[in-house]
C-alpha cells in the first residue's frame, strides 16, 4: 500500500550518518541526497541499490513535533545476520538500544526483529519473518556434490562473535590495512608474491561482492577488546583450474598480520565461521587449498577438522587440498 514514507529530523548531518551506517546492513543505501551543509529544507532517501527511496529524511526546524509518540517504522531484513547486524552498526552509529534481536513469538513463530531509537528519537525495527528454510537460494548438482547459490540472500557478511574476536562485513575504512597486510612479504610468503595496492583494492571489492553472489563469503576479523582489524576469515568459489575440480564447493581460507600470528586467532575465527557454514549453506563439503611448506596454516586446519590432503598442482607449485566434511 505504501510507496516510500519520510520523517523529519533537526540535524539531517547527524541522521543521515547515522542511517548510512544503520540501514547498510539491511541492503538499503542512499539512492538521491540533497545535502547543502548550512542551509534549509535538506533531504536525503535510501532504498535497495539502483532504485527509488523507500524512507526519506526531510530536514525541520528545531523543536517542531517530528513524530507523534509511540511512532515506528520496522524495515524488512533479508535474514536474521542481517537484523543483528542492522542493531549493532545502529548502537555503532549512536543509537539507543530498544530491544535486541531475537524471536518475538506473540508476532509470530519466525519473527526475528531488534529494535532502535536514532539520534532523533524515532523508533526503528529490522524485522525477518520467515524461517532459515524458507530464504531464497538455489541448489545445483556438480561433480555429484551438493553445492550452494544464494541469490539476494545476504546483502553482506553476518556479524559473528567469539571470546576473543569479532567477525564483521569489510568496510572501505579496511583497505589501508588490508593493502599493508598483503604487501608484507613473510604474509605471502605462502600465498604468492606481495600485492599492490591495486590488487588489494580488488581483493577487497571481491570480499564484499562474494556475499549476495554466492550466500556466503569472507569476513573481517577484528579483536573484541581493541576494534583492530587484524585478518580474514572465510569461504570464496574462485573457480580455479584445478584438478580435482572444486568448482562450486565453498573453499575456505584465513590471513593474519604477522602482529596477530601465534595467538589462535586463526584457528578460533575458522571455527566460528565453519559452524555458520554449517548451519547457514547447504553443502556437504568444504575444501582449503595450502602450500605443502607452510606447517603453521596446515596446523590450523587439521585442528579445524580439514584431512585427507590431496597432492595438486597449482599454476606451476606443489600443494595439499583438504577436505572437510560438513556436519548434518
Amino acid at each position: 500500500m505504501l510507496h516510500h514514507i519520510s520523517i523529519g529530523v533537526a540535524d539531517i548531518e547527524r541522521a543521515a550518518k547515522f542511517y548510512d551506517a544503520a540501514l547498510r546492513p539491511l541492503g538499503y543505501v542512499r539512492v538521491w541526497s540533497d545535502l547543502r551543509p548550512g542551509q534549509t529544507d535538506q533531504e536525503v532517501g535510501y532504498g535497495p541499490a539502483g532504485s527509488g527511496d523507500k524512507l526519506a529524511l526531510k530536514q525541520v526546524p528545531r523543536g517542531l513535533i517530528r513524530s507523534f509518540p509511540g511512532s515506528h517504522i520496522a524495515l524488512a531484513a533479508a535474514s536474521r545476520d542481517a537484523v543483528a547486524a542492522f542493531h549493532a552498526a545502529a548502537l555503532a552509529a549512536g543509537g539507543e538500544d530498544n530491544g535486541g534481536p531475537g524471536l518475538r513469538p506473540h508476532y509470530g513463530p519466525h519473527y526475528y526483529a531488534a529494535f532502535v531509537v536514532d539520534p532523533e528519537r524515532n523508533r526503528l525495527e529490522a524485522v525477518c519473518d520467515f524461517s532459515t528454510e524458507e530464504r531464497v537460494g538455489l541448489d545445483s548438482m556438480s561433480g555429484g556434490m551438493t553445492t550452494h547459490r544464494s541469490v539476494g540472500a545476504l546483502v553482506e557478511a553476518p556479524r559473528l562473535e567469539t571470546e576473543r574476536l569479532l567477525l564483521t562485513a569489510h568496510v572501505v575504512d579496511d583497505f589501508s590495512s588490508l593493502a599493508t597486510r598483503w604487501a608484507d612479504p613473510e604474509v605471502t610468503k605462502y600465498i604468492g608474491k606481495p600485492s599492490t595496492p591495486k590488487e588489494s583494492w580488488k581483493r577487497l571489492l571481491m570480499y564484499r561482492g562474494l556475499w549476495p553472489l554466492l550466500g556466503y563469503g569472507i569476513w573481517a576479523v577484528r579483536e573484541k577488546h581493541s576494534g583492530l582489524y587484524v585478518g580474514d576469515v572465510g569461504f570464496a568459489d574462485l573457480h580455479r583450474e584445478l584438478e580435482p575440480s572444486i568448482d562450486g564447493i565453498p573453499e575456505a581460507g584465513w590471513v593474519l598480520s604477522t602482529w596477530a600470528q601465534g595467538k589462535g586467532y586463526a584457528n578460533e575465527a575458522l571455527n566460528a565461521a565453519l559452524g555458520w557454514l554449517e548451519r547457514e549453506v547447504k553443502c556437504d563439503r568444504a575444501v582449503c587449498m595450502i602450500a605443502r611448506e607452510n606447517l603453521p596454516s596446515r596446523r590450523v586446519a587439521e585442528k579445524a577438522g580439514f584431512c585427507e590432503p590431496l597432492v595438486i598442482q597449482y599454476e606451476g607449485a606443489e600443494g595439499l587440498l583438504y577436505t572437510r566434511l560438513c556436519k548434518k
